[in-house]
């Protein structure tokens, strides 16, 4: 008797649930890169109604929190459950759509382009 064929649908990805105390925005597809990644579709959410951000795709699940010029990373593994990534994060350019890390230990650059 052969053997039965099993076919796998592709893992779908479903972003981190934000709560209603981070004051979340209209969530909107991006494209983004993550570090030395390939730019690929995600989920941005801006947060607390300054720059600040979630970021959610295939394998990325981050938070950026603005204050002022500087951005603190954040990997997010649940609603509960927010990792601080050392180091600060800087826009490039005012008009670069890229995150850049300076003296991070986490991912550089992070871009979100609409």
């Amino acid at each position: 008797m052969p053997d039965a064929v099993t076919t796998q649908e592709p893992q779908s990805y479903s972003p981190v649930p934000i709560g209603i105390e981070d004051e979340p925005g209209q969530p909107r597809e991006v494209r983004c890169q993550v570090g030395s990644g390939n730019e690929q579709a995600c989920t941005l959410t801006p947060l607390f109604g300054d720059d600040s951000f979630q970021l959610d795709g295939a394998d990325i699940a981050l938070r950026m929190v603005v204050t002022g010029n500087e951005g603190g990373l954040f990997e997010v593994f649940s609603a509960e459950h927010r990792v601080p990534v050392m180091g600060t994060y800087r826009r490039s350019s005012s008009t670069d759509p890229c995150w850049v890390g300076e003296d991070v230990a986490g991912p550089t650059p992070i871009c979100v382009r609409d």
